[in-house]
């Protein structure tokens, strides 16, 4: 079976590594129940090469488990499917908490073909309590910004959007991205998380997409195209359950 996306910016995905996550983020849907055990079954070469096959779309690596833990640099197996996805007609976005290891191991890669490099970034300050194990965001933010400088493509998943007072801030520091996600944290309940972000998402959210259309110059998409951004399905429900006007777009 092909792993098609349930996002609305990509097409299919491919995961690498089979969960737990080593970075332990506590608020990642893979900790709830029915995500916590899952096993890949079939061979992750055989996947890449299922999905290369596909007609030309957007793939995303991946979002059940980090495709860049520290195993990689001596296993190599992302490195594998992204030499197979890279010679494919799709458009490739890699999503990680450790950009360094990315850059390290297959920054060529990343140079040679359409690959665009991604991480989630939550806040501008570095949160052990949500993210133990994890680069803190800002050597996230750096080793980016070093791709960008370097000609990849970059992306950022501001979801979930854990500190939303500081989103015009953040989006300032993040101007350099060609892509940007903004989503809301979901399954806090189930996760035991007692954060309750709707009154920020309320006001913050509407004022960061007019300093994205009016100062950044960026228009609502998604990759390939550059220069756009995408407020999450989850965020717009948030937006217009107080907001009857607000649309999904």
């Amino acid at each position: 079976m092909v792993g098609r996306s349930g996002v609305e910016y990509a097409d299919y995905t491919v995961s690498v590594y089979s969960p737990p996550c080593p970075y332990g983020c506590i608020y990642c849907f893979n900790r709830l129940p029915k995500f916590r055990h899952i096993k890949l079954k079939s061979s992750r070469i055989q996947a890449a090469l299922r999905v290369a096959m596909q007609p030309k779309g957007v793939v995303v690596v991946s979002f059940l488990s980090d495709p860049y833990p520290p195993e990689e640099y001596h296993k190599g197996l992302t490195r594998q499917v992204l030499q197979i996805l890279g010679k494919s007609h799709h458009t490739v976005l890699v999503l990680t908490k450790n950009p360094t290891v990315a850059l390290v191991r297959d920054g060529d890669l990343f140079k040679k073909y359409d690959m665009w490099l991604g991480s989630t970034i939550t806040s501008l300050q570095p949160l052990p309590e949500y993210e133990p194990n994890a680069p803190p965001n800002p050597e996230r933010i750096r080793r980016l910004r070093e791709a960008h400088r370097m000609g990849i493509k970059v992306w950022i998943s501001l979801e979930p959007l854990l500190r939303p007072r500081q989103l015009i801030r953040m989006l300032k520091r993040l101007s350099f991205a060609d892509f940007i996600v903004i989503g809301s944290l979901n399954h806090s309940r189930q996760l035991k998380l007692h954060l309750d972000l709707e009154q920020d998402y309320l006001y913050y959210v509407p004022r960061a997409i007019v300093y994205l259309e009016s100062e950044l110059l960026f228009e609502p998409g998604s990759p390939p195209q550059t220069n756009t951004y995408l407020i999450k399905q989850e965020m717009w429900r948030i937006l217009s359950k107080h907001i009857p006007t607000v649309t999904y777009r």
